[in-house]
Order: C-alpha cells, then structure tokens, then sequence
C-alpha cells in the first residue's frame, strides 16, 4: 500500500508539473432586494444564493460577457455565496493573469449592469464593492499529488486484498495444523521453548533415525537451529537435517527411506510450498510423522556452533509435556 501510494503520487506529480498552470481573479458584489422582498427578512441573502446558482447557466450572460471579453473562447466563470451573507464573489479562470482579471471585471460589469441582459437577474439588485485587484495561480501539482496519494492508496488496498488471499501464509501453529494431518509443533530457536512437546513426540519413534528437512531452501537455517538445539538436549545424532524435498540429487532417495520425517516450516512460509513439500514426500513414501513450525526469535536462529541455547530444566520440559 505504501509503494503504490508512493508510485502513483510521485507520477501525478510529474503531470501536474507538466501543466501550465491557471489564473483565477475575484470580484466581489452584494446583493440588495428591491422593491416586495425588501420588507422579508433575510431576502437579500436568499437571493444571492439564488443569484450564485442561476448566473453560471444563464447562456444571455455567458453570451454579453463573451461579447465583452471578444476572445473567441468560452468564458470559465463562477459565482459563490458566502453562506448566510448577501455577498456574490465572481471568479474567472483563464490561462493567463490579465486573461483572468479581465474576465472576472467583465463578468462583474455585466451582472451588475442597471439594464440585466437577463430576466434572471431584477435591476439594481447587484452591485460591485471589490474589483478583482489581482490573479492567483492554481498548483496543479499539489492537487493531482494530493489526488493520487488517494487513489495509490485505494489501488494499494485493492491489491494487497487481492493479492493476500492468493498468497496464503503459514504464520501461526493453528494455520500449519490446518494444512497437516500429522501432529504438529512449535518450537523457539533461541530459547529452547516446546523442546519437550518435540522429544515427547520423537520418543513414540525412538527405534527410527530422525530426519529434520526444510519445506523449502529457506528454512535451512530453521532446520540447522532445530537439530542443533535438539542433539544438545538429547544427544548428538538423534537428529539429521536434511536438504529440502525439492533438491536435486540422491537426498530424496535417502530421505525417503527414513520413516521419522520432522517437516521444519518457518514463519511466512507460502502455504503453496508446504503443501508441495508435503505431497512429495507422501508420493516417496515418507509423509511427515510430525511438523515444527520453528521461530527463530529476535536474536535469529541459532546454528551449530552458535551461542548456546539455555537448557531447559525437567520441570519446564515436563510442563511442555
């Protein structure tokens, strides 16, 4: 989500300093009811909001400002009502700064005119108090910035849902349960957590070498921290590690012909490589007779020959029990 917020802003922000920019210039006028609607109250207010709604469709004033102006193009006006006054502020938009303050004074002079070129308009109703002084540039930068940041984020959200339920995760031991019908672990490379729960389970198949294998590359170094800190707890050699299923080369041949397989997954593992890891060693043979999701901790995993793990004692092994 961050990358394309970041992506899509960053190209919205080269567009829009690609743009040339506009200029906008504001008159002011006020409104005064005449002749019934004086006497009702807040008539003048009423009517200038009726004033700013009508006067950017009425085609008679687009064709007398048009007429003034003599560019040939559509003029670009707009008219506001500040809320609960009787004030109207013209704004008109041009590519250039004079193009936009003499837009705005021609759009003022005639709505404000004492004969309206329009019936939308009653006489003497409008009268101009500020004359537009001067032209402001629009950043067309900030706001396509502004406007992409939102829909990168948007386009973000999109593809991570997308994408998430297409990337599924082993991330915690219920998940890895889900996918395995062998009884399955978790175990803490750094402290020696869930030891006991493993040896318990290696205990059924002590008669049978044990065999620790990646479901993939990367969690080598999961399966090298798991057999290290077990051989210390039980003995050298109770545990082999072994390369992944996938690997090239005769490892399959003698993995498969060790019925005790530990499957070793490590946090973040794809569900997708898990469950081809499980399906070829079932075609070899050799099911996983149990899985250790192994967390390395935030020291990392420990390898052989790495800082020694502290051993449990037999009361915490048997409370893991």
């Amino acid at each position: 989500m961050v990358l394309t917020t970041v992506l899509v802003a960053a190209v919205a922000w080269g567009v829009g300093r690609s743009l040339s920019p506009d200029y906008g210039a504001e008159a002011v006028a006020v409104v005064h009811a005449k002749g019934a609607l004086a006497s009702q109250p807040e008539s003048s207010t009423k009517l200038a909001a009726s004033y700013a709604a009508l006067i950017p469709l009425d085609m008679q004033i687009q064709r007398a400002v048009e007429a003034r102006l003599q560019t040939g193009g559509t003029p670009e006006y707009n008219t506001t009502n500040d809320t609960n006054t009787s004030l109207l502020r013209v704004t008109f938009t041009a590519s250039t700064s004079a193009d936009a303050l003499a837009g705005a004074e021609a759009v003022a002079a005639v709505i404000s005119q004492s004969s309206p070129v329009t019936s939308s308009i009653d006489p003497g109703t409008i009268s101009v108090i500020k004359e537009p002084e001067s032209a402001t540039a629009s950043d067309a930068k900030v706001q396509l910035t502004a406007v992409g940041g939102v829909l990168g984020l948007v386009l973000g959200l999109v593809l991570a849902t997308f994408w998430r339920g297409r990337d599924r995760r082993i991330d915690e031991l219920y998940e890895l349960r889900e996918r395995l019908n062998c009884p399955c672990y978790v175990f803490d490379a750094q402290t020696g957590e869930g030891f006991g729960a493993v040896a318990f389970a290696l205990g059924d198949n002590a008669e049978r070498q044990a065999v620790a294998l990646p479901a993939g590359p990367s969690d080598q170094a999961a399966v090298d921290s798991l057999c290290s800190v077990l051989n210390e707890i039980l003995g050298y050699g109770s545990i082999k590690p072994a390369p992944s299923p996938g690997d090239d080369g005769n490892e399959e041949i003698i993995v498969a012909a060790n019925s005790t397989m530990i499957l070793v997954v490590s946090p973040g593992d794809r569900v997708l490589l898990v469950d081809e890891a499980v399906d070829l060693l079932t075609r070899l043979g050799s099911p996983p007779a149990l899985a250790v999701l192994v967390e390395k901790g935030s020291g990392g995993y420990r390898g052989p020959g790495g800082d020694p793990v502290r051993r449990p004692d037999a009361s915490s092994a048997h409370s893991a029990l």
